[in-house]
């Protein structure tokens, strides 16, 4: 397996960990009741030892491993990217990962709803 290959499951891993993680915080504040489903077994909880913690502007929390850094990115939102060698930003990226506020009719309720195709090649993994 190439290394790209790696780096592509590695980010969509921890890519769909944060999203998780991120949607059991969010139903946590507005139930304490337990939601059936898919992720019943996931509570929210801190991240890992050595793990850093970014927030959007309305107090969304997005976990990122070591070696990874705070990005600039949209107003209000949480990015952070795995850098690696390259004269411009788009070239150092290796990987992304980015929390974004509301910005619709999108609810707890029906977030799947809103959900993305995903693509995954040898080397990324796109929502369109």
């Amino acid at each position: 397996m190439t290394t790209r290959a790696r780096v592509a499951i590695g980010v969509i891993a921890v890519t769909l960990l944060a999203v998780a993680l991120i949607v059991a915080l969010a139903g946590e504040s507005q139930s304490s009741r337990p939601r059936p489903g898919h992720f019943a077994w996931l509570h929210p909880a801190s991240p890992p030892i050595g793990w850093n913690v970014a927030h959007t502007s309305g107090g969304a929390a997005l976990a990122y491993p070591p070696g990874w850094k705070r990005i600039e990115s949209d107003a209000g939102t949480a990015s952070v990217a795995l850098l690696r060698g390259g004269n411009r930003i788009p070239d150092q990226i290796a990987a992304y990962l980015n929390a974004t506020p509301q910005q619709g009719p999108e609810t707890l309720a029906n977030w799947t709803h809103f959900g993305c195709n995903t693509t995954v090649t040898k080397t990324t993994a796109t929502c369109a």
